[in-house]
């Protein structure tokens, strides 16, 4: 309960929503100017969308030509999780560790994960809409070329929220790791910046060697995944294995799209869970010594006999 309403307090303050209140009542010019300018923003970014649809249409029309048309989903999924992990650790670092309401969060009697849970769930929807543009004209494109019901719509809304969940959940893991051994360092900036690139780095030669042909069997391989009916997408879900759970239960039809829809559900759910765990753990660990929350050191009874006697001590 305690997270859900330091949840709507956060939502307020990063998104400026009662600021747009007091504009609306006080000064509605600024308020439509605030509107104009979001406005402004998707329309200008019309063209590129309208471009990455066609290009996704063409992408359907090959896919489904060769009898795997899911590809374009678990392809979505694995660039949306990817973008999500990269930029992930950019507002993570900002909201869970430099934002200015943390020294005021950490004295009011709450526990590190209720102030983990609101600031992850403040990402959360920084990253829904990142990956809003790439996700759904995949998501458009699939269901109108299908001719999909209204299940497939449903259940894509619901897979577009909670695809960042899982690679939210481990940058925030590696974050929390990372600050709570750095900040203990005097070159915790530099020290920052090293594990950035390590775990990128690290990232990258996953991918590349997950998702690699085996030399010299070239042929041999691209014929076994042209001849399996799931080939591709379970090629590409390599990179990232929620992506085939996300593509199957948006693809698949019947029972076995619900159950990797349950799938998709529980592991989105083990991966906010287990961030909890963690944060609950060291997320303070990561705030002490850092610029933001200082430690304090508790007194002896001769410090506070002494600094009690010079408070009282009267001044001539």
């Amino acid at each position: 309960m305690k997270m859900l309403k330091l949840l709507g307090l956060q939502l307020k303050v990063n998104f400026g929503i009662s600021a747009l209140r007091w504009y609306l009542k006080n000064d509605p010019k600024r308020f439509l100017g605030s509107v104009g300018l979001a406005v402004l923003v998707i329309v200008s970014l019309s063209p590129i969308l309208f471009v990455y649809a066609q290009m996704m249409q063409s992408a359907y029309v090959i896919a489904a030509g060769l009898g795997q048309p899911g590809i374009i989903l678990a392809s979505t999924v694995v660039l949306s999780s990817l973008m999500v992990l990269v930029f992930s650790l950019t507002y993570v670092m900002s909201v869970f560790y430099f934002s200015r309401d943390l020294s005021l969060l950490v004295s009011l009697p709450l526990l590190p994960r209720d102030i983990l849970g609101a600031k992850f769930f403040v990402v959360l929807i920084l990253d829904i809409l990142t990956i809003a543009p790439f996700y759904l004209p995949s998501l458009l494109v699939f269901g109108v070329n299908s001719g999909a019901g209204l299940l497939y719509w449903v259940a894509g809304i619901f897979i577009f929220l909670l695809v960042p969940v899982v690679p939210l959940a481990l940058a925030s893991i590696f974050m929390l790791c990372l600050m709570s051994l750095v900040n203990l360092s005097r070159k915790k900036d530099t020290l920052q910046l090293i594990g950035l690139f390590l775990f990128l780095g690290a990232l990258l030669f996953l991918n590349v060697y997950l998702t690699s042909i085996p030399a010299g069997e070239e042929t041999d391989f691209l014929e076994r995944i042209l001849a399996d009916e799931q080939g591709l997408v379970r090629l590409t879900a390599r990179a990232y294995p929620p992506a085939l759970f996300a593509a199957r239960a948006l693809s698949a039809g019947g029972g076995e799209s619900l159950l990797n829809f349950l799938y998709f559900l529980g592991m989105s759910a083990a991966g906010l869970a287990l961030l909890l765990l963690v944060g609950q753990m060291i997320f303070y660990r990561g705030l002490v010594g850092g610029s933001e929350v200082q430690q304090g050191r508790a007194l002896s009874r001769e410090e506070l006999a002494g600094i009690t006697a010079g408070a009282l001590s009267p001044v001539w």
